[in-house]
Formats: structure tokens, C-alpha cells, sequence
């Protein structure tokens, strides 16, 4: 593998700073710069990777808390800003609805049985339920 690193600094050039030095590098071939390349490239990720890593388990940590805090804290707030007669209204008629399914309850087994006891007398008496034909 040949290299050549050709170095240039401009001189007299009034668009650029005269301290700026370029350095680039020159191959003999382009299987040499290609693996030039590829070694510089895993390199560089091999010094990324663990970066990445910490900032993405940080951004994760960040969601998370994030949601975790915004969720408790409407939940606190909410506890502290609504009065406390509401609270007391929603007492009420989360009672009056435990009650009014025990009712509801009582009342259907109540129907179940009047509906059974009709259909027990209708069977007991067949001749009831005959149709009656006119002749």
C-alpha cells in the first residue's frame, strides 16, 4: 500500500485564513483506499458505540421519569385543587350506584322467579295450554 499525504497551505489566497492547513492522503490503488477506509470507519464507531449507548439508555431515562412525573403530578394536583365537596358528591354517587346494581339485582332475581313460577304452573296444567278449536 502506497500512500502519499500531500499537505497545502494556502498562501496568498484572500478568501481563506493564511493558518489553515489541508492534509490529504493519496493511494496507489483503490483496494488500498477502500480498506483505508473500512479500518478508519470501525474505528470511529468502535469510539461512537459507547456513546450511543449512554445517550440513548439517558433518553430512555428521560421518557420514562418524564411520564411517570407528569402522570403523578395531575394525579397530586387534581387530589389538591378539586374542593372537597366534589370529592364528596363523587362518594355519593359512587354509593348510589352500588346500590342502585344490589337493587337491580334483588329486582331481576324477584322477576326470575315470578317467571319461573308461571312457566312451572304452565307446564303442571297441560290442558290450559290446549288450543281451543272452534269447529
Amino acid at each position: 500500500m502506497n500512500e502519499e499525504i500531500v499537505n497545502a497551505t494556502p498562501v496568498n489566497n484572500p478568501n481563506s485564513e493564511a493558518a489553515v492547513e489541508t492534509t490529504r492522503t493519496r493511494f496507489s490503488t483503490l483496494s488500498d483506499a477502500v480498506k483505508t477506509a473500512r479500518r478508519n470507519a470501525e474505528e470511529k464507531a468502535r469510539d461512537a458505540a459507547p456513546k450511543v449507548k449512554d445517550a440513548c439508555k439517558n433518553a430512555a431515562f428521560d421518557v420514562a421519569y418524564g411520564a411517570a412525573f407528569g402522570a403523578c403530578f395531575a394525579a397530586a394536583f387534581s387530589r389538591e385543587f378539586v374542593p372537597t365537596f366534589v370529592k364528596e358528591g363523587m362518594e355519593a354517587v359512587k354509593e348510589g350506584v352500588k346500590k342502585g346494581m344490589q337493587q337491580g339485582k334483588s329486582a331481576g332475581q324477584e322477576k326470575a322467579v315470578e317467571v319461573k313460577e308461571i312457566v312451572a304452573d304452565a307446564v303442571a296444567a297441560p290442558e290450559a295450554t290446549k288450543p281451543n278449536v272452534i269447529a
